[in-house]
């Protein structure tokens, strides 16, 4: 079974692991469809969009954080 982005994104949190939604594609921003893009055709643009989430990483990020949100991560999609 295949974890959806948004479960993945909440069970994340809920574990306490702080994920973000970096990316949005351009031509998505309020700001360009105000300008009337949006409707162009980037299947490779929107694929990467529903699929990406920004996991945490920083200099101070310590060994055993890193291992929890490693071990989080392949529970939840393995589950």
């Amino acid at each position: 079974m295949q974890i959806s982005k948004k479960v993945l994104f909440e069970a994340l949190i809920e574990e306490g692991i702080g994920v973000q939604l970096h990316y949005i594609p351009i031509n998505k921003q309020p700001y360009y469809l105000e300008l009337g893009y949006g409707y162009e055709d980037t299947p490779q643009m929107d694929r990467y969009y529903e699929e990406a989430i920004s996991l945490p990483l920083f200099p101070l990020l310590k060994r055993e954080e890193q291992d929890f949100v490693v071990e989080t991560l392949l529970r939840l999609v393995n589950a």
